[in-house]
């Protein structure tokens, strides 16, 4: 039923815009906490800053910030595959959205205090979890792996950069950058599913889960290879090594 269905939506586009601009009315420019200018594409989305890009660690949260596309792009062919799994799809939706938000709001407490190693390593594992069970696991699992599993990596990674705006590095990038990248991702993952259908959903899944769990492993082994810092007491002096007074950091 479509125009009860278009009806639906509109009216929860609607309350959804009350309710924004409710919260937006609320916050006063001195209390504003900093780190989220664009809600949409700073926190809702974890943004992707050029600055962030530079450190490994964060590439695992990165890359979890892009489980969404790809499941955008299959919500129109969502409802017949669980049909055919003899899944609800009020039951996959509902499951979605526990996954995205429920571990994120029960760690709220603890998540900004991770070290972004072990957020990076938790988001690999979830994502590559979520791609080995499409992959590999049989119907209905695979599907509801995939959402229970690479929804909750979204959904820290989204937690761990609200909580923690630090670690996105680069606070001075556009927003309209990320707006833009996000745009055009969607639309590439969008024609991966009308041309290849539940095999290239599955494949775009298993490829974000191998890409964060590669780049984690390049992240630890590039940590342990880095030479030591030695502090040999005193960082102030004349900018030469090996004499008294010296830059009394070397590697």
């Amino acid at each position: 039923d479509l125009p009860a269905l278009a009806r639906r939506l509109a009216l929860l586009a609607g309350l959804a815009c009350t309710l924004l601009i409710a919260l937006q009315w609320r916050v006063r420019p001195a209390t504003a906490r900093p780190g989220c200018r664009a809600g949409l594409f700073d926190c809702s989305l974890p943004a992707w800053p050029a600055g962030a890009w530079r450190d490994p660690w964060q590439w695992p949260t990165l890359l979890a910030g892009l489980a969404m596309l790809p499941m955008m792009a299959e919500l129109p062919l969502m409802a017949s595959w669980c049909r055919s799994s003899a899944v609800g799809a009020q039951a996959m939706v509902i499951l979605h959205l526990m996954a995205m938000f429920a571990p994120a709001w029960l760690l709220r407490g603890t998540l900004s205090r991770w070290p972004l190693p072990r957020l990076s390593l938790a988001c690999a594992l979830l994502l590559a979890a979520g791609g080995a069970s499409v992959t590999w696991a049989p119907a209905p699992w695979d599907w509801l792996g995939l959402a229970a599993a690479q929804g909750t990596a979204w959904g820290l990674a989204w937690a761990g950069l609200l909580w923690a705006p630090a670690r996105r590095g680069g606070a001075g990038s556009s927003p309209w950058r990320a707006a833009v990248g996000y745009a055009l991702l969607t639309a590439a993952f969008g024609w991966l599913v009308e041309t290849a259908g539940a095999r290239g959903v599955a494949v775009a899944h298993a490829a974000l889960g191998v890409a964060a769990l590669a780049a984690w492993f390049f992240a630890a082994t590039r940590h342990r290879a880095a030479p030591p810092v030695h502090d040999l007491g005193g960082t102030a002096g004349t900018g030469r090594c090996g004499g008294v007074g010296g830059i009394g950091r070397v590697r």
